[in-house]
């Protein structure tokens, strides 16, 4: 795939169903994630690369399956920090 210029592709990282005192939190009681792993990147986008973990604007994007798992292709400007 080749995404067009200012897109980024990211996997969001699912957020923990239970906390470390043990107690389990519904489905519908969890936030959307904002948390997500950069897959792959425009060419014109130097300031993240592919394995970068950020932290994304929620319910931004276009959703894609890509081997069963959900991805989303989204505008660089919705990418708000890198951590780490």
């Amino acid at each position: 795939m080749r995404l067009q210029p200012g897109n980024v592709l990211v996997k969001l990282i699912k957020p923990e169903s239970v906390t470390k005192a043990g107690i389990i939190i519904p489905d519908m009681a969890q936030r959307e994630s904002t948390e997500a792993i950069i897959l792959d990147v425009a060419e014109n986008i130097t300031d993240v690369k592919p394995g970068d973990k950020v932290i994304v604007e929620p319910f931004a994007g276009y959703e894609i399956k890509i081997d069963d798992e959900q991805c989303l292709i989204l505008d660089f400007r919705y990418v708000l920090a890198t951590i780490g």
